[in-house]
C-alpha cells in the first residue's frame, strides 16, 4: 500500500496518560508498536489522523516524528498533552494554545506556531497565545521564577524539538497543551527515568499529580474533539485533510 496516497494530521504526545482519552474518541484502523513508541492510524470525525506516542523528552519526540514524516504525507502536526503552568492564572485543566515556542536553553530563539481555528478561532475555555518553553526536566516552583520574568506562560519537554522538525520539513505545526500542575505546584521530587517514565521522592505529590494529569488529559481530549468536529476545513477530499 502506498502510504502517501492519503494526507494525515499527525497528533503527537509523549505519555500513555495523554493518549488514552484521545484514543477513546478516534476510530482506530491499525496500530504499530516499536521501541519506546506507538502509532495509531484512523479517523477523527472526517479527518484522517495518525496518533503518535513518542516517549518523554525532546530527542525521543523529534526522532519519532521524523520517522513518521519519512513514511506518511502529513499536512499538519498537532502536539498535544500536558504542560506545567508558569503563569499564575492557568489552573489545572486549562487548555493553552501558544503562538510561539522556544527551548529553555535559548528563549530568544522563538519558533512561530500555526493557529488552531475553532469556529473562526474562538474557544472560550482555551488560553490563546503566549510563549511555551521546552525544558529538559520537570521544573519546580523555584525553576519557574526566571521563566515567568522572560514571559513564558507554561512548559513542556517536547514541543520545541517537534516544531523544529516541522519547520525544517515544511509542515504546519500547532501546539495545544492542558495544564497538569499549576504555577505553585512543586515538581521538585519528580525525576525522569531512562525508560521514559518517572520516579517520585514524595508519594503525596505523586498522587496529586497523577489525579491532575488525568483531569488535564480528559480536558484536552474534549478540546481536540471540538477542534476536529467544528473545523470547516478538516476533510475537503479523500486525499486532503487539515485543521
Amino acid at each position: 500500500m502506498n502510504q502517501r496516497q492519503f494526507k494525515y494530521i499527525l497528533l503527537s504526545a509523549a505519555l500513555p496518560v495523554e493518549l488514552a482519552p484521545v484514543l477513546e474518541k478516534i476510530r482506530t484502523e491499525s496500530s504499530i508498536s516499536g521501541p519506546g513508541r506507538k502509532l495509531y492510524m484512523g479517523s477523527w470525525h472526517a479527518s484522517r489522523v495518525i496518533v503518535l506516542q513518542t516517549g518523554l523528552g525532546s530527542k525521543r519526540a523529534a526522532d519519532a516524528v521524523e520517522s513518521v514524516l519519512d513514511i506518511f504525507e502529513v499536512t499538519r502536526i498537532l502536539v498535544f498533552g500536558l504542560a506545567g503552568a508558569v503563569a499564575a492564572n492557568l489552573a489545572v485543566g486549562t487548555i493553552v494554545i501558544p503562538d510561539k515556542v522556544a527551548s529553555v536553553e535559548d528563549l530568544e530563539e522563538k519558533l512561530p506556531l500555526d493557529p488552531l481555528a475553532v469556529n473562526g478561532g474562538g474557544f472560550p475555555e482555551a488560553a490563546h497565545g503566549g510563549l511555551l518553553a521546552q525544558v529538559n526536566r520537570p521544573y519546580g516552583v523555584a525553576d519557574k521564577i526566571g521563566l515567568k520574568k522572560a514571559g513564558v506562560i507554561c512548559v513542556d519537554m517536547e514541543s520545541h524539538a517537534i516544531a523544529a522538525v516541522a519547520k525544517r520539513r515544511g509542515v504546519k505545526v500547532s501546539v495545544a497543551r492542558s495544564i497538569s500542575d499549576d504555577a505553585d505546584f512543586d515538581l521538585g521530587s519528580m525525576r525522569p527515568k531512562s525508560d521514559g517514565g518517572f520516579e517520585w521522592a514524595d508519594q503525596a505529590a505523586r498522587e496529586t499529580f497523577v489525579s491532575a494529569a488525568k483531569t488535564a488529559s480528559n480536558a484536552m481530549a474534549g478540546f481536540l474533539d471540538a477542534v476536529f468536529h467544528q473545523s470547516t476545513t478538516v476533510h475537503r477530499s479523500e486525499t486532503e485533510t487539515d485543521l
